[in-house]
Protein backbone atom coordinates (compact mmCIF):
# COMPACT_ATOMS: atom_id res chain seq x y z
CA UNK A 1 0.00 0.00 0.00
CA UNK A 2 1.37 3.45 -1.12
CA UNK A 3 1.67 6.91 1.35
CA UNK A 4 -1.64 7.99 -0.59
CA UNK A 5 -3.49 4.35 -0.10
CA UNK A 6 -2.98 4.69 3.35
CA UNK A 7 -4.09 8.55 3.71
CA UNK A 8 -7.28 7.66 1.72
CA UNK A 9 -8.08 4.60 3.96
CA UNK A 10 -7.28 6.42 7.14
CA UNK A 11 -9.57 9.41 6.09
CA UNK A 12 -12.07 6.25 5.05
CA UNK A 13 -11.95 4.73 8.23
CA UNK A 14 -12.85 8.65 10.02
CA UNK A 15 -16.08 8.77 7.89
CA UNK A 16 -17.26 5.57 8.04
CA UNK A 17 -17.57 6.27 11.71
CA UNK A 18 -20.67 7.66 11.19
CA UNK A 19 -22.21 5.05 9.07
CA UNK A 20 -23.73 2.16 9.80
CA UNK A 21 -21.31 0.47 7.21
CA UNK A 22 -18.19 0.85 5.01
CA UNK A 23 -20.55 -0.37 2.18
CA UNK A 24 -23.24 2.91 3.06
CA UNK A 25 -20.53 5.06 2.95
CA UNK A 26 -18.97 4.28 0.35
CA UNK A 27 -22.28 4.65 -1.69
CA UNK A 28 -22.31 8.23 -0.21
CA UNK A 29 -19.13 8.82 -1.86
CA UNK A 30 -20.33 7.21 -5.12
CA UNK A 31 -23.61 9.38 -5.76
CA UNK A 32 -22.28 12.87 -4.32
CA UNK A 33 -18.46 12.52 -4.62
CA UNK A 34 -15.97 14.62 -2.78
CA UNK A 35 -17.61 17.93 -4.51
CA UNK A 36 -21.21 17.25 -1.61
CA UNK A 37 -18.25 18.22 1.26
CA UNK A 38 -18.60 14.80 3.02
CA UNK A 39 -14.76 14.43 3.65
CA UNK A 40 -13.85 17.52 5.65
CA UNK A 41 -10.23 17.44 4.81
CA UNK A 42 -10.72 17.93 0.96
CA UNK A 43 -13.56 20.63 1.29
CA UNK A 44 -11.52 24.21 0.45
CA UNK A 45 -8.57 24.73 -2.28
CA UNK A 46 -5.87 25.28 0.56
CA UNK A 47 -6.37 21.56 1.60
CA UNK A 48 -6.72 20.19 -1.74
CA UNK A 49 -3.42 21.65 -2.98
CA UNK A 50 -1.98 20.72 0.18
CA UNK A 51 -2.93 16.85 -0.55
CA UNK A 52 -2.10 17.42 -4.30
CA UNK A 53 1.17 18.66 -3.03
CA UNK A 54 1.80 15.42 -0.42
CA UNK A 55 0.80 12.86 -3.41
CA UNK A 56 1.85 14.41 -6.39
CA UNK A 57 3.37 11.46 -7.41
CA UNK A 58 1.25 9.17 -6.60
CA UNK A 59 -1.95 10.74 -7.91
CA UNK A 60 0.43 11.09 -11.85
CA UNK A 61 0.37 7.42 -11.16
CA UNK A 62 -3.09 6.74 -11.26
CA UNK A 63 -3.93 9.49 -13.92
CA UNK A 64 -1.08 7.43 -15.82
CA UNK A 65 -2.64 4.17 -14.82
CA UNK A 66 -6.39 5.14 -15.70
CA UNK A 67 -5.30 7.03 -18.93
CA UNK A 68 -4.16 3.90 -20.25
CA UNK A 69 -7.40 1.90 -20.10
CA UNK A 70 -9.22 4.48 -22.51
CA UNK A 71 -7.30 7.23 -23.56
CA UNK A 72 -3.84 7.48 -25.29
CA UNK A 73 -2.62 10.14 -22.82
CA UNK A 74 -3.71 11.77 -18.95
CA UNK A 75 -3.90 15.10 -20.71
CA UNK A 76 -7.19 13.92 -22.30
CA UNK A 77 -8.06 11.63 -19.10
CA UNK A 78 -7.84 15.08 -17.04
CA UNK A 79 -9.82 16.67 -19.49
CA UNK A 80 -12.64 14.04 -19.89
CA UNK A 81 -12.61 14.53 -15.78
CA UNK A 82 -13.30 18.63 -16.10
CA UNK A 83 -16.19 18.74 -18.28
CA UNK A 84 -18.24 19.43 -15.81
CA UNK A 85 -15.98 21.65 -13.42
CA UNK A 86 -14.63 24.85 -14.02
CA UNK A 87 -11.09 24.55 -13.96
CA UNK A 88 -9.54 27.83 -14.41
CA UNK A 89 -6.42 27.93 -12.76
CA UNK A 90 -3.80 25.50 -11.32
CA UNK A 91 -5.80 25.55 -7.47
CA UNK A 92 -8.85 24.55 -8.98
CA UNK A 93 -6.75 21.76 -11.28
CA UNK A 94 -5.24 20.45 -8.46
CA UNK A 95 -9.07 20.17 -6.65
CA UNK A 96 -9.66 18.14 -9.42
CA UNK A 97 -7.58 15.61 -9.53
CA UNK A 98 -6.96 15.01 -6.16
CA UNK A 99 -11.19 14.39 -6.10
CA UNK A 100 -10.49 12.09 -8.60
CA UNK A 101 -7.79 10.54 -6.68
CA UNK A 102 -9.13 10.16 -3.23
CA UNK A 103 -12.71 8.61 -5.01
CA UNK A 104 -10.83 6.57 -7.51
CA UNK A 105 -8.72 5.29 -4.57
CA UNK A 106 -11.50 4.48 -2.08
CA UNK A 107 -13.20 2.35 -4.88
CA UNK A 108 -10.70 0.49 -5.86
CA UNK A 109 -9.39 -0.12 -1.80
CA UNK A 110 -12.93 -1.38 -1.37
CA UNK A 111 -13.14 -3.80 -4.69
CA UNK A 112 -9.94 -4.97 -3.44
CA UNK A 113 -11.10 -5.89 -0.13
CA UNK A 114 -14.66 -7.33 -1.25
CA UNK A 115 -11.99 -9.83 -3.69
CA UNK A 116 -10.64 -10.96 -0.45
Amino acid sequence: MNPLEKEVKKICKKYAEDYDSMDNFISDLNQGGCASGMIGELVYYEDTTKFYDNFETEIWELLFKCADKEYTNPMKFIASLSESENVGNMEQLKNLLVWFTFEETVFQLFDQEQES
